[in-house]
This record gives structure tokens, sequence and C-alpha cells, in this order.
């Protein structure tokens, strides 16, 4: 069923840009904050261990979709867990277009509006928490290629990997996990905060070094290796640290500035897509010799 549900997933992706027809409505994780202030009514949170919190609060939601995804009784229910694993996965993905926001970047960098360019990719690669306005649209377009290579695993590979490993309750997990964490970011009071950095951290190691090195497949391997090398055992883990180096050694750029923004960024999309293709056809081998149900 996996290589089958990834197969519809991606053709529904393809054709019918589902993650974009869905985003306001069922994408947009309104559910969550209302599930967390529920539970927080019925068990006082404030009296538990934080990662007994934690735990409650990701871990009920996935081992009750856990339980639904596992009846087996014949081919309707095989029909119906097969419906139920590709919404899950539409729901996973993304978490928000991403075509439509870089469209609206790629227009403001052809104006050469850096406010405006800043403006539409913000959100899209979340810089308000963690990065400054870059000063010319030079840094803006190198800030944006990294972020790609290393948001790429969030928004797609860290999902299809932990699919791939656990099922659907796996991604759902990863895709909550990181619902959570970004619902904390900014609140620094929040006791949850550092936690789930750090459960984060730990649910994005092995993904961030299994697409690094599906980056060095995609483009050029002598160019990627080094840098995964250099990052793959390191005490910290830098995962986001990781994926970037190795993207851009994989896409042959050097720390030079760009001076073609638009085409640096759309290089990196493209690697995204054929890392994706790549990892693809590694699933339908190991699906075929009968390692992948």
């Amino acid at each position: 069923m996996t290589l089958i549900t990834l197969l519809v997933v991606l053709m529904l992706e393809h054709y019918f840009n589902a993650s974009a027809v869905l985003e306001q409505e069922f994408k947009s994780h309104k559910w969550f904050p209302r599930w967390k202030a529920w539970i927080s009514k019925k068990i006082d949170l404030s009296n538990i261990n934080d990662w007994v919190g934690i735990a409650l609060i990701i871990g009920i939601p996935v081992i009750l979709f856990y339980a639904l995804s596992e009846v087996n009784n014949g081919f309707i229910f095989w029909i119906l867990q097969l419906v139920l694993a590709v919404v899950v996965m539409i729901y996973c993905l993304g978490p928000i277009d991403q075509n439509n926001h870089l469209t609206e970047y790629f227009e403001a960098v052809e104006r050469e509006d850096l406010q405006a360019a800043y403006h539409h990719i913000e959100d899209y690669l979340n810089l308000k928490s963690s990065h400054a306005v870059p000063e010319d649209m030079s840094l803006l377009g190198r800030l944006v290629t990294r972020l790609i290579l290393s948001q790429s695993n969030f928004r797609y590979f860290g999902v299809l990997i932990y699919f791939v490993l656990l099922g659907p309750a796996g991604a759902l997990l990863y895709r909550i996990t990181g619902t959570f964490e970004f619902s904390v970011r900014d609140d620094d009071i929040s006791p949850f905060q550092s936690k789930l950095r750090q459960f984060r951290t730990i649910l994005d190691w092995l993904p961030a070094r299994l697409t690094g090195f599906l980056y060095s497949l995609a483009g050029d391997f002598t160019g990627a290796m080094p840098k995964l090398k250099k990052y793959l055992f390191s005490d910290n883990p830098q995962n986001d640290l990781l994926l970037e180096e190795t993207g851009l050694g994989a896409l042959g750029i050097t720390e030079e500035s760009c001076s073609d923004i638009i085409a640096e960024n759309k290089m990196a999309l493209n690697l995204v897509t054929r890392t994706v293709v790549v990892l693809l056809v590694i699933i339908a081998v190991l699906t075929v010799f009968g390692w992948l149900s």
C-alpha cells in the first residue's frame, strides 16, 4: 500500500494541486489549538511532567488514527484504509502551497522590490522567528535557496520517510509535532517550547541525513558528499545546516553571491523535485523486492 498511496498522492498534487485546494480549510491546523485547549481543561498539564504533556497532546490523536487505520477486514476496508492514508498524506505534506507564495516572490524579484519579495516568502519560509531581513536582493535570494533546501525536509521528505518507516501514523506524528512546535516557537513562557525543539531535532535527525544523501544522488554527487560527511555524525545535529550545505554542494553553488536569483531558486526547487523522484524509485524497488508492504 505504501507505493500505491504515494503514487496517488503525488498524482493528486501534480495534476490537481490538492494541497493548495485544501490549504485554507483542511491544512490550516485550526483543530490543533482547540484540541490542545480541550485536553488542557480535562487534564491539568501544569501539574505533570512536560514530556508527559507533550506525549498526551501528540500521542492521543496519533494512537487513535493508528487504531482506525489498522482495522483489517477484507477488500472494502483495504480501500477505506487507502483513502484514509491518501487524505492524511495530503494533510501532512506542505503545510502550505509553495507555488503561490514563490510565484509572488519571483514577481517581486523581477520588479527589484526587496520589501515585497521578503513579504511574500516570510511566512512560507518562517523567516520571522530565525532570520534577519537581508540587506539586498542577492542575499535574500541565497537565503531563499538555503531555506528551500532545508525546509523541503520539513515539508516533504520528513513526512515521506516517516510514512515509509511507520505508515500513515508516522507521517501524522511528524506533522503534528511540527505543528505543535511551531505554535509555541515564539511563546517564551510555554513550558513545551524547549522540549518540542529537542523532539523536532530528534525526529529530523534521520530524515535530514537521508535527504542529504538523496540530494547527492539527484545532483552533483562529488560536490555534495564532502558536505554531507562533515555533518553526518556531528555532535551538534545541525539538521538544517546539513541540508543547506549538502544541497548547495549538489547544485554546484559556491559561497559567492548569486547573480541570477530566480534561476538559483528554481535550481533548488528542481533539485527537490528530482530528489522526490529518486526517493520514489527507491521505494518502488524496495516494494518489488518485498521489503515494503
